[in-house]
């Protein structure tokens, strides 16, 4: 069964729908968050590719505020060995305005979350992708952040010890 994301947008006093869309109406989207950064939307989730698929890749869907569609990011992971998902969690606009960041994690082939943060250009091209979490341990990525000397910062729930002497019960 395909489970379509829709986004609805109101007046600021809440009296008036002004749109009512929906998303993935083929497939299947699962939305984390939403931001308004400058004139657009930015909704970040996971999604099925394709009708029938099991895979699901972390989005990154930017929306005007009218609600049409300017492009979409997904992030597959495969060069991190994930098997059947990742999610992207959050979303933050840089300070230079030059497009957004964002974060999430996908789970691996050794049954381990890694967490990613990226950087997209206003295009929605992504400029860079780093990950963390390694075959000792896993971490995924829930939040992001960014300072105005462009310092990115990232949280996330560590899921079993990252490094050997890992602090325990903090």
């Amino acid at each position: 069964k395909n489970l379509p994301a829709r986004l609805l947008a109101y007046e600021a006093n809440g009296a008036k729908l002004v749109f009512n869309k929906l998303y993935y109406t083929t497939t299947s989207y699962i939305p984390r968050n939403m931001r308004v950064i400058g004139k657009n939307a930015y909704l970040t989730g996971q999604a099925k590719p394709k009708a029938g698929s099991n895979a699901q890749a972390g989005y990154l869907h930017k929306v005007g505020l009218d609600g049409k569609p300017v492009h979409a990011i997904a992030d597959w992971l495969d060069t991190y060995k994930t098997t059947n998902w990742a999610s992207t969690w959050d979303v933050r606009a840089a300070p230079d305005g030059n497009g957004v960041y964002y974060a999430g994690y996908g789970y691996t082939s050794a049954k381990k979350y890694v967490g990613y943060v990226a950087h997209a250009d206003s295009a929605g091209k992504q400029v860079w992708r780093t990950k963390f979490g390694n075959s000792s341990g896993s971490l995924n990525a829930t939040g992001v952040a960014v300072d105005s000397a462009m310092q990115v910062y990232a949280v996330g729930a560590v899921r079993y010890p990252l490094y050997s002497g890992a602090a325990k019960g903090l």
